[in-house]
């Protein structure tokens, strides 16, 4: 695998492309070992796991409601939308992504709160809404192709709190929200996927298993391991 990936870099490079990006199995550490010993490293990763069973009941904290959003409630969604962004910007992300303005949150939002595709989430702290979160199929993600794309998933695609309330449960209750949703529309499993160095993403203890991740060295390669 070194010596192809050498063989091939070296075109690559020649034409110009130099941010590489590969998809190989997490369940292969030897594999995996030898992407980290080309000089990649660890950036993002996907994850999938069964819906939530009949069973399962969502168990806000005091103080929580999750509810679907309203249209007044679009000032709020833009400014969460944002803060995830916001958030990436900052140590130990430092994703290099421009952060989007909150106007232009909101006018993406106003345009997509009827699209069908998507099931939205808002949860309210003593009647403030303070985070958000949004369920739809695996195959509307445009990040979730080839090896990453489990056919009739439901996809976590989105969720976040505003800071001043991160810690009071509302991530770890807008996870379960989408989870009993994936099963209420009969998706078999769902996927979703976070950076790596996000300390804050809950994702990685929602019981989810972890087929892909993402290695990038300093020279701007990719890897994304996945099943």
């Amino acid at each position: 695998m070194r010596d192809l990936y050498a063989e091939a870099a070296a075109r690559w490079v020649a034409a110009g492309r130099t941010s590489h990006y590969a998809i190989v199995p997490a369940t292969d550490p030897a594999l995996v070992d030898a992407w980290f010993r080309l000089g990649f490293g660890h950036q993002h990763v996907h994850a999938i796991r069964e819906p939530a069973v009949s069973s399962d009941e969502i168990e806000a904290p005091p103080g929580l409601l999750v509810r679907p959003p309203r249209r007044d409630d679009l000032e709020t969604l833009a400014r969460i939308d944002v803060a995830l962004p916001e958030h990436q910007a900052l140590a130990p992300v430092f994703s290099p992504l421009p952060v989007p303005s909150v106007a232009e949150m909101r006018d993406e939002l106003e345009a997509d709160f009827d699209d069908p595709r998507f099931t939205t989430f808002v949860v309210e702290r003593d009647g403030e809404v303070i985070g958000a979160t949004v369920g739809c199929a695996i195959e509307v993600s445009s990040m979730h192709k080839s090896l990453a794309l489990p056919r009739g998933a439901g996809f976590l695609g989105f969720a976040a709190v505003l800071p001043e309330h991160r810690g009071s449960g509302a991530g770890r209750v807008l996870g379960e929200t989408v989870l009993a949703w994936a099963r209420d529309a009969g998706y078999p499993a769902v996927v979703t996927d976070w950076r790596m160095t996000n300390v804050l993403a809950f994702a990685r203890v929602a019981g989810a298993r972890v087929p892909a991740d993402v290695l990038p060295p300093p020279s701007g390669n990719r890897l994304t391991a996945g099943a």
